[in-house]
């Protein structure tokens, strides 16, 4: 028997799945695309009109910024190969 999931006007976007934090807080993760959410408990809730849970959308590589350019370096001072004192002898390779 071919078992069809009940139709519906609901979108569904992702899966979630329980994670745990190092305190050992309970969280969720999904991933739409290439974009990853997290689910906390709001822990500072103090009234009923504050939100149980807070969405969380996770940076991806292209959101952050890119890093600043490298710093210019100094020029260094041209030399011509044919200055005075690449034209100079060298004495010290003459071999008589």
């Amino acid at each position: 028997m071919n078992q069809t999931k009940p139709k519906s006007d609901m979108i569904e976007l992702c899966g979630l799945w329980l994670q745990k934090t190092k305190a050992n807080d309970t969280y969720m993760t999904g991933k739409v695309g290439n974009t990853k959410f997290l689910v906390f408990r709001n822990k500072y809730k103090k009234s009923p009109k504050e939100p149980d849970y807070r969405i969380f959308q996770q940076k991806t590589f292209e959101q952050y910024p890119p890093p600043p350019p490298p710093e210019p370096k100094a020029p260094r001072p041209m030399t011509s190969p044919f200055s005075e004192q690449s034209m100079a002898p060298d004495n010290d390779d003459i071999p008589f």
